[in-house]
């Protein structure tokens, strides 16, 4: 009975003690992936799907420190079925990080863009004459990338043109 405690205590370590083990487990997922999104929310960002198909990962790889003998019917349920959500998840970062790959020759200033952003969640102060040059500079590799586009309409997949287009809305 102790080393079951024991076993356990490392992976409940941080979870309310009242709640049953999955109960517990997946609302301290729900908390530190709300936390983790409304930090890491810029649109368009590989960097930040990257870091939530690790978050996802990480907390996979934590369930299989959960003991499934110790359960009850109602929490092997939920731990397949929250096995099933992580690799879900999983599957669509990569599935969105794939698409923001196709859409970055119709958008090849979102990067510079997106590390704005970033960085200014991160509270860094930028340059401003640096900051100011680059988006002067996107101003007219904007404008440049438009009529391009234009010429080349007929050639482009429409489906990949309108995700880069509600991408670029977001």
């Amino acid at each position: 009975m102790i080393a079951i405690l024991l076993t356990m205590c490392a992976v409940v370590q941080d979870l309310d003690p009242t709640l049953p083990t999955m109960t517990a487990l997946i609302e301290r997922y729900q908390a530190d992936l709300g936390s983790l999104e409304r930090f890491d929310d810029a649109p368009m960002s590989a960097g930040a799907l990257a870091r939530r198909g690790d978050f996802h990962q990480a907390w996979l790889d934590r369930l299989d420190d959960v003991r499934v003998d110790d359960l009850d019917v109602d929490g092997r349920i939920d731990l397949v079925l929250f096995r099933n959500h992580l690799g879900f998840r999983i599957d669509e970062d990569r599935d969105e990080i794939r698409r923001l790959e196709e859409i970055r020759d119709l958008a090849p200033f979102v990067p510079e863009l997106v590390e704005v952003l970033e960085a200014r969640r991160r509270l860094e102060t930028p340059d401003p004459r640096e900051t100011a040059a680059m988006l002067d500079g996107l101003g007219s590799e904007v404008a440049d990338d438009t009529a391009s586009l234009a010429k080349a309409e007929a050639e482009r997949d429409r489906n990949l043109a309108r995700r880069a287009s509600l991408g670029l809305d977001r």
